[in-house]
């Protein structure tokens, strides 16, 4: 009989070897349509099958179900609510956590992986609307990182001019920072300030917020370099329904070791397509045990290899969400 422990312990187990990642997946679909009324109510009344002994028959649940239902595999009181950003006027999605401290655990291997390791970067944020709605996953994620450097929160609103203090001291002690910021305020901050660091990493998040016109990832990041010509620029694909991330250097994405995302036909969701082709992202994410590891996003991508993909945009007619970039054919 699996239990959530025993499923954390092999999903941690990825990290040093995937070749049962498949194995594992069946494992946790059929685990959750055990012990989630919601996934299994979902698989029964769209036909699909409980329980899989294929990667092709999984079932993805809606993310708008994050906004109308409480989603929970097992029965637990949450340490945690992460709730999105949203727009005035619409209902956000909300993620219930039952374990912050595995939430941490996870986003620091996929961090290390694909990024670099802890303990000997300065992490600095510049996510001003984040910081101000008190419980966002993404704020919660980089003060854990800043944590596990053992270094004093580095949050900024909209100070510029503290921010670009605190990068001329790292430069001329030539340590390394790594700064995560929300789109519009990286563009912002590039706009009036130019900075040559090849020490310093810019990781963007995504978000206009209705602050700036939305533009393509690769002229965001041409953006942002005119304002520091020599830094590496990544990005950064999560969301509050998440709790696993992607990074890009460039665009294209790198699944991380706990996530596994399909393409599907927009038209009909159990179609998978081709690599190259454009379609609604899937995600499994395996770091989701306690909750629904399996989603159907609002957000259009095109597969490219096993490992990588591209995130296009949003899908039309889908409520706007400001970690996505304008899709352009």
């Amino acid at each position: 009989m699996f239990t959530s422990d025993n499923l954390k312990s092999r999903v941690l187990e990825l990290f040093n070897d995937d070749s049962s990642k498949d194995e594992l997946i069946l494992d946790i679909f059929q685990y959750q349509c055990r012990n989630n009324p919601l996934l299994r109510s979902f698989v029964d009344k769209t036909g699909r099958n409980q329980n899989p002994t294929a990667i092709n028959e999984l079932s993805f649940l809606p993310i708008s179900f994050f906004k109308s239902e409480t989603i929970k595999t097992g029965s637990w009181v949450e340490e945690r609510i992460f709730q999105s950003s949203g727009t005035t006027g619409t209902n956000t999605s909300k993620h219930f956590v039952n374990d912050l401290g595995w939430y941490h655990t996870i986003a620091q291997k996929i961090f290390q992986d694909h990024v670099c390791q802890l303990g000997d970067v300065l992490i600095v944020g510049l996510l001003p609307n984040y910081l101000e709605r008190g419980n966002s996953s993404l704020v919660n994620m980089v003060k854990n990182f800043m944590d596990q450097s053992d270094q004093k929160p580095a949050f900024y609103l909209n100070d510029f001019e503290g921010i670009m203090h605190l990068l001329q001291a790292q430069k001329l002690a030539n340590n390394k920072t790594i700064l995560f910021g929300v789109s519009y305020a990286l563009l912002d901050l590039a706009a009036t300030n130019v900075w040559d660091d090849p020490q310093l990493t810019i990781i963007e998040t995504g978000g206009m917020k209705g602050r700036r016109k939305e533009m393509v990832r690769s002229e965001l990041h041409a953006e942002i370099n005119k304002g520091f010509p020599s830094s590496p620029i990544y990005s950064e694909y999560g969301m509050t329904e998440l709790l696993s991330q992607a990074y890009a250097k460039g665009n294209e994405f790198n699944q991380s070791k706990t996530m596994e995302v399909f393409i599907t036909e927009l038209n009909d969701p159990f179609y998978e397509q081709q690599p190259g082709k454009t379609g609604r992202i899937n995600i499994i994410d395996l770091a989701n045990i306690d909750t629904c590891a399996f989603i159907s996003t609002d957000d259009l991508g095109r597969k490219l290899t096993d490992d990588t993909f591209q995130v296009l945009g949003r899908i039309d007619n889908s409520l706007f969400r400001g970690c996505n970039l304008l899709y352009t054919s």
